[in-house]
């Protein structure tokens, strides 16, 4: 998907994707909202940024083949790409053993999603849009407290193999390096 300018502090311009002719708050950049309420999106989208930058999986220059990318379902073993399906999962391996783990749940109904078994290390949440900022993004910037906290709340799901997904809601799971 594309990010413009202004997704990180959620701007809209009401509907209207052809606004060059007009020179009001409509265009314009509005630096005092990325501060207060929106302060979470935009750590979350810097968290995005530097989870790019340092997966090389994520700055491919061409589709991936089938031994970088592998497609799941809402069980491990093979994707579900039925009309009625709701939900998808890939995994993406890098280098060194390095992989993630993506999945997407746009179904309104929270579910249990079975977990690919993970190359080498343990599977590593790093985001879920599901929970409240700064729960939402398990990166670098994040106190220890909280960090910790995530990890001791997920852990016993990640180590069972399965993750709780609620309605709309991505994941992205990560081997560490």
């Amino acid at each position: 998907p594309m990010i413009t300018m202004g997704d990180e502090y959620g701007h809209t311009k009401d509907g209207n994707n052809n606004t060059y002719c007009h020179d009001n708050a409509l265009n314009w950049f509005l630096w005092d909202e990325m501060k207060g309420q929106q302060a979470g999106q935009v750590r979350f989208l810097q968290g995005l940024i530097k989870l790019r930058k340092r997966c090389s999986q994520l700055r491919l220059r061409e589709f991936p083949n089938a031994e970088i990318l592998h497609w799941y379902g809402r069980n491990a073993d093979e994707p579900d790409w039925s009309e009625t399906s709701r939900f998808v999962g890939f995994t993406l391996r890098g280098q060194n053993n390095h992989c993630l783990y993506v999945a997407f749940s746009p179904s309104h109904l929270p579910e249990f999603v079975t977990l690919p078994p993970s190359p080498g290390k343990p599977w590593k949440l790093v985001v879920d849009t599901a929970r409240l900022p700064p729960f939402d993004f398990s990166g670098d910037d994040l106190v220890d407290v909280n960090k910790d906290f995530t990890d001791a709340g997920v852990r016993p799901y990640i180590v069972s193999g399965f993750y709780p997904m609620l309605p709309y809601s991505s994941i992205i799971l990560e081997t560490s390096e």
